[in-house]
């Protein structure tokens, strides 16, 4: 998934709908899912990089930026980078992603549409 491909399916999760680029970055910045130098259209997004866009533009972005706080319960919890781990931790604590059968996150994968699909239905579950 790109960086543009996932910021159209996390926009419309809002009701949100375009294919220009320029207009979709603008929300972008406006829901805080990422800011102009983060800008990469074609970028493969990681699973942490998603995360990180979800959570960040919920209330609980700012929260998840506090370092030192958080306990994943991942067994490659020692792979998610220090940036990204409050994010990740608020995901799973909120019930967002699970870990895979072996319990890890796998942090650097690229996400697929589906696992979107799944983060973006158990967020809007809960």
């Amino acid at each position: 998934l790109t960086q543009k491909d996932a910021l159209i399916l996390l926009l419309s999760a809002v009701g949100y709908s375009s294919e220009e680029e320029d207009d979709l970055y603008y929300m972008a910045y406006y829901y805080n899912l990422l800011t102009e130098d983060e800008r990469d259209p074609g970028k493969l997004m990681t699973r942490a990089q998603l995360i990180k866009m979800l959570i960040g533009a919920t209330e609980y972005g700012p929260a998840a930026e506090i370092e030192g706080i958080y306990v994943c319960g991942f067994d490659d919890d020692a792979r998610i980078p220090v940036q990204y781990y409050g994010y990740v931790a608020i995901a799973e604590g909120l019930g967002i992603i699970h870990g895979d059968a072996n319990n890890n996150f796998n942090p650097d994968s690229v996400i697929t549409r589906q696992d979107t699909a799944v983060i973006l239905y158990n967020y809007m579950s809960r």
